[in-house]
């Protein structure tokens, strides 16, 4: 296949009819030259149609979409490794998500995060995560694991599906699901950070509460040596970052372009081994609280909601930047083309560590009225609101600033005498002070 107008001329000039015949089919389907270059030479940006052929292109732009969604994808079984076939991936997912085929979708998006020549890998990406985090149920995950897509960013998918297990089921589920891999797939990268997770740092939030866990205790332990860490940028995070992939070593810049990896994304084996090492402490934490009972019991729950507060990658992607509006997961309000976002009322609760934990402290503070920790339970519950703030982790702040500072209030009314009265009364009027249309909002 050819790689650019010049070749593409050489080949015309030549008569290469059987190559020439998939820029014809595209120029066809979208009334405009494949090349930019192209549509330059006729007067026009690269986005028009041909000067001659606007009126045509209007009336018939139902006909042509219709087209493309039936013929794209025996396109893309001719003219496999074809340049251009992440882009025609990329439009048969967004056809797919037109018509709510979600799992049709992932499977294209999931082909344009790895098919030639790579200029729409971070978008297949973020398209793949958004339906793969946001719509597609378990089952369907594993389908995309196996069968034909199993080759397709096997450990992205396999991380996702451990992920929404350990938030959407519980951490005993996606321990045992990993200890599954791990006896599955040895030498693959999420064993291999499963195997050495005890090697990360112990959780912050231990020492919360009012009895701090001893030094002696297992969940402090420290043995095993950390996985090595990637080669290369992500691109989630950086818009082409495929583009320079470190893992196919021998080929030159330009014939990387044409031989993509088989995962986009190159998971951070450091924060991938710690979210597991956070998993077993928080089933460890779970275990031990079911069997305890009273101001013991109250103090556990203390101590969850205090590693969901300090661990954001309790159950955050590991993938993802933290702050939803600049990084991932932006792929939660992910837009295709009309700017509406494609789910919008996905539960915080299932990715962002502090939400769950202002949910428990809040919990925890009405579950145990009598409790000694309980004006930290409230001031704590506030707290985590307000990070929420900080973090954008919720699409709705002036929610979180009103709750933050709600839970101030009642700790310093209900709770003079504590040491943290003073700086709830503060934190609650400042937020009041330099605020004040979170509750206009409201009251309107």
């Amino acid at each position: 296949m050819c790689d650019g107008y010049v070749e593409h001329d050489r080949l015309a000039r030549e008569g290469r009819r059987d190559i020439l015949r998939s820029y014809r089919c595209i120029e066809l389907l979208d009334f405009r030259p494949y090349f930019q270059l192209h549509a330059w030479y006729c007067g026009r940006y690269a986005g028009a149609p041909f000067l001659w052929a606007d009126r045509k292109a209007a009336e018939t732009s139902a006909q042509r979409h219709e087209l493309a969604y039936r013929l794209l994808p025996a396109w893309l079984q001719r003219f496999e490794n074809h340049p251009g076939s992440d882009d025609m991936a990329w439009r048969l997912a967004c056809m797919c998500c037109e018509r709510k085929e979600w799992f049709t979708a992932a499977q294209w998006a999931s082909c344009c995060a790895t098919f030639p020549d790579q200029d729409m890998t971070a978008h297949g990406v973020e398209l793949l995560v958004s339906l793969a985090e946001c719509a597609l149920e378990p089952y369907e995950l594993d389908r995309l694991t196996s069968g034909l897509d199993r080759k397709r960013n096997p450990t992205l998918l396999s991380y996702i599906r451990l992920r929404r297990i350990a938030a959407e089921e519980g951490f005993e589920r996606a321990l045992v699901a990993c200890d599954a891999i791990a006896a599955s797939e040895p030498d693959s990268l999420l064993a291999g950070c499963y195997k050495a997770r005890w090697a990360a740092r112990a959780a912050n939030g231990l020492d919360s509460g009012l009895q701090p866990l001893p030094a002696s205790d297992p969940l402090r332990r420290a043995e095993g040596v950390m996985p090595d860490p990637q080669q290369y940028m992500n691109p989630v995070n950086r818009w082409g970052g495929s583009w320079h992939h470190m893992t196919n070593r021998g080929y030159t810049d330009e014939q990387r372009r044409l031989h993509p990896p088989d995962d986009a994304v190159q998971l951070p084996t450091a924060r991938v081994t710690l979210q597991l090492r956070l998993w077993e402490t928080l089933a460890e934490l779970e275990r031990r609280r079911d069997e305890a009972v009273g101001d013991e019991r109250a103090d556990l729950e203390y101590k969850i909601a205090a590693v969901y507060y300090h661990e954001r990658d309790s159950i955050h992607p590991a993938y993802a930047n933290y702050r939803v509006r600049n990084s991932m997961p932006r792929n939660i309000w992910y837009s295709i083309n009309n700017g509406e976002p494609l789910f919008p009322d996905l539960d915080p609760m299932h990715y962002a560590g502090r939400r769950r934990a202002a949910a428990l402290f809040e919990q925890l503070a009405a579950d145990y009225p009598y409790w000694p920790g309980r004006d930290k339970a409230l001031f704590s519950a506030a707290m985590a609101w307000i990070k929420l703030v900080d973090d954008r982790t919720v699409r709705y702040h002036d929610d979180a600033i009103r709750n933050g500072t709600a839970l101030f209030e009642r700790c310093s009314a209900e709770y003079p005498r504590s040491n943290l009265a003073d700086d709830a009364d503060s934190a609650a009027s400042y937020w009041h002070r330099c605020f004040p249309e979170a509750w206009k909002e409201k009251q309107g």
